[in-house]
């Protein structure tokens, strides 16, 4: 499945593998000043296909780097509670656009290192028959089919895996908080721990009847008898 990802992605970014030609056989007779070019031009073939390799390497640990990055600001964006549902939209799709770029740009790229690493290993093949008897050093076993081997597909296979996990689950956490934030809202309490409006303005129209009601005097004072005005109270 990977692999027809893979494929997918050359077809929508226009990449196709050129077929690189092999070189003509080496003359019979060279004089000593092209031998000498020809043993400058060997050393920096093998410079040229390290740094190749090391570029490959190093943007494939750049672009791991960067996916972290962003799945943890992911994160940390959609457990903000300061935030507007809308700038924690914004703010995935914002990343989830740029991962998106930097991953085709890599795929694209990756490809091309690929190519020339090939061309360049197809010319120094082309200059170890002039040095070296046949089979000598000798070819990995996974070069023996062509120039270069298939360590550049796995390199896109994984980016590829990483950039679709990170984004699935990115966009996956979105929908799970709105989900879980919209129910909190419609049947939770709110979010300082208040009770909703609706159960405060009935709680207060409760208690508004029994503290409104008048005080009942105690029983001391309804057993003392009255007196009018102006007259002594009788002792008993």
């Amino acid at each position: 499945m990977m692999e027809a990802i893979l494929r997918l992605l050359d077809r929508l970014l226009g990449l196709s593998k050129p077929v690189i030609p092999e070189p003509p056989p080496m003359p019979a007779n060279m004089t000593p000043e092209r031998q000498a070019r020809l043993s400058d031009l060997y050393l920096e073939l093998g410079s040229e296909m390290r740094a190749l390799r090391a570029t490959e390497a190093s943007m494939a640990g750049l672009f791991f780097t960067v996916v972290g990055l962003l799945f943890a600001g992911g994160i940390s964006l959609l457990g903000s509670e300061k935030l507007s549902w809308g700038v924690k939209l914004w703010g995935i799709v914002g990343s989830s656009l740029f991962l998106l770029l930097f991953w085709f740009a890599l795929h694209a790229r990756i490809l091309h290192d690929h190519v020339s690493y090939s061309h360049l290993m197809s010319r120094r093949s082309f200059l170890d028959a002039q040095w070296f008897w046949p089979e000598m050093p000798g070819r990995p076993p996974h070069l023996k089919g062509g120039h270069g081997g298939p360590g550049y597909r796995k390199t896109q296979a994984l980016i590829a895996l990483s950039a679709l996990s990170v984004l699935t689950l990115l966009f996956a956490m979105l929908i799970a908080a709105y989900s879980a934030g919209a129910e909190a809202k419609d049947n939770g309490p709110t979010r300082d721990g208040a009770a909703p409006p609706g159960a405060a303005a009935s709680a207060s129209a409760s208690a508004r009847p029994a503290s409104e009601a008048p005080a009942q005097p105690s029983a001391s004072a309804a057993s003392r008898p009255s007196s009018a005005p102006g007259q002594p109270v009788r002792g008993s």
